[in-house]
């Protein structure tokens, strides 16, 4: 099948994932809303057994009594009532209490310490699974603090939430970006013959897959579960299995199989329990400056490692579940998720003039730049630390970002490619020498279909602003150090990473 039909089969699974969220409920509020009590912020017909909530919350002071940022109201509510998702903040802490109602407790509770004055995004997911449960989770900017299965999921009729609620101590907060999905699409797949789910336009070399698989079932011959692929052919050349998974003939022996030190179809094998659910994590990360570790973790333990010494980005990744050559396994598929590139935790690097370290054939519109600094002296002129730049339009080669020292100073200057074509904004400040400071440069969609362009510094907001223009880039390089005209700055870079969000 060629790729183009295959993208464009992609193309009708979004739309169709995109009529599947149209016709769930979703409410949004993005402008900031300091706390007050009594406040109204979203009346909601119906919060299902399956939803998101989403908020960025920031801490403004310490109340000596326990105090209210989010609270729900809904038909037939009395003390006795399961609780909706809420939030609290505890007296004379910065610790946030998230009530809800899980199981058989009725206030379930789960702690999260936050920082103050800083804005920090929680979202509560509850979604249903192949065997009818629902995984509930809480996540704190994108790290999950906690997940449960919740078996005895209870569902809110005209739902009133509030920041905060009536007649309770209002918490010294801030919100904004409030949103909730009810119902939300379910996580899991059915592996069937020929299924495409998702469609990956970079692999890079370092990467991450995690899923669960259920077996329900053997199949006679050799079947598939999931195939990860940038080529139109079944085995056994370099970019054809990245990874593969299969089942062996009439067994729950987990064969994985893909692209390692030259050899294409590399297999590693492992027996799995039928009618369980099996953690897998399939990872490839840097080791070394010219090696990557690729290992395999079954439930938490790894029974696989090994040093890849051949390791090339892929384009135009697809993902199938099952592929169009093989039976499909009779099996569940959940949580599927990836990233890629993986954060390069522990390498740190000098920048020094045209000094090349990655290419990015597409920046969308939404995406993340984000990286550890620090400034080992200053100098009398301006200096670069990191340049990125897009391809040529029109003989004039776009700086995507520039990240640069002020003379005679420990200053950064950020210059970011934002609406009209050749328009930067700058910011500038003072982050001092000797020490790292994590600088993150992004762009997101928020609540109303508008753009944020925000800049971190120690993960707190320095600078924000609407893109009503913007732009997607494309086969972008990454130099540390610019290419021409800036000498390096006298520094270090760690932990760099970009992703597209």
């Amino acid at each position: 099948e060629p790729l183009g039909t295959v993208v464009e089969r992609m193309k009708m699974s979004r739309l169709h994932i995109l009529l599947v969220l149209l016709s769930c409920a979703v409410f949004c509020k993005a402008e900031e809303h300091e706390i007050k009590a009594g406040s109204i912020i979203k009346h909601v017909p119906t919060l299902g057994n399956s939803y998101s909530i989403d908020v960025d919350i920031k801490l403004t002071g310490i109340s000596t009594r326990f105090s209210n940022i989010l609270s729900a109201t809904f038909n037939n509510r009395t003390r006795k009532s399961p609780q909706a998702p809420s939030i609290y903040v505890r007296k004379n802490s910065t610790d946030i209490m998230l009530f809800n109602s899980l199981n058989n407790k009725h206030m379930y509770l789960v702690n999260k310490s936050l920082p103050l004055n800083e804005y920090v995004n929680i979202k509560i997911r509850q979604a249903k699974m192949f065997d009818g449960t629902y995984h509930y989770m809480v996540l704190v900017d994108g790290q999950k603090i906690f997940s449960a299965i919740n078996s005895n999921p209870v569902s809110f009729e005209n739902v009133t939430y509030y920041a905060s609620k009536p007649r309770v101590t209002q918490a010294n907060a801030m919100i904004r970006n409030f949103k909730i999905h009810s119902p939300i699409p379910d996580t899991y797949f059915k592996a069937h013959k020929g299924q495409l789910v998702r469609f990956i336009r970079r692999l890079q070399p370092s990467y991450k897959f995690t899923f669960t698989i259920n077996p329900l079932g053997y199949i006679a011959g050799e079947s598939n579960i999931l195939r990860v692929t940038n080529t139109e052919q079944d085995c056994c050349n370099h970019g054809d299995r990245i990874p593969g998974l299969f089942f062996a003939p009439n067994s729950t022996n987990l064969l994985i199989r893909n692209a390692i030190n030259g050899n294409g179809n590399q297999l590693v094998n492992k027996t799995i329990p039928l009618y369980h659910t099996t953690y897998v994590t399939i990872l490839q990360r840097q080791y070394g400056q010219e090696r990557y570790r690729y290992s395999i973790s079954i439930n938490a333990t790894e029974i696989y490692r090994a040093i890849n010494n051949r390791f090339v980005p892929y384009d135009n990744v697809t993902v199938w579940m099952s592929d169009k050559f093989h039976t499909a396994a009779n099996v569940i598929v959940d949580r599927f998720e990836y990233q890629t590139p993986i954060p390069e935790y522990g390498f740190q690097y000098q920048p020094a003039m045209n000094t090349f370290h990655d290419e990015i054939p597409y920046i969308s519109k939404a995406y993340k730049f984000e990286f550890q600094v620090k400034l080992n002296g200053t100098s009398p002129f301006m200096t670069n630390i990191l340049q990125v730049t897009s391809r040529p339009l029109q003989n004039y080669r776009a700086t995507v970002t520039s990240v640069e020292v002020q003379p005679n100073s420990a200053s950064l200057k950020i210059r970011h490619r934002v609406g009209l074509y050749k328009k930067n904004r700058s910011f500038s400040l003072h982050i001092g020498s000797n020490r790292f400071m994590r600088v993150r440069i992004m762009q997101f969609l928020d609540c109303n279909d508008k753009y944020r362009f925000s800049i971190y510094f120690n993960n707190v907001e320095v600078f924000s602003l609407t893109n009503t223009r913007p732009r997607e880039f494309f086969n972008s390089v990454v130099f540390f150090g610019a290419p021409r005209k800036r000498a390096a700055t006298n520094s270090i870079i760690r932990n760099y990473s970009f992703i597209n969000l």
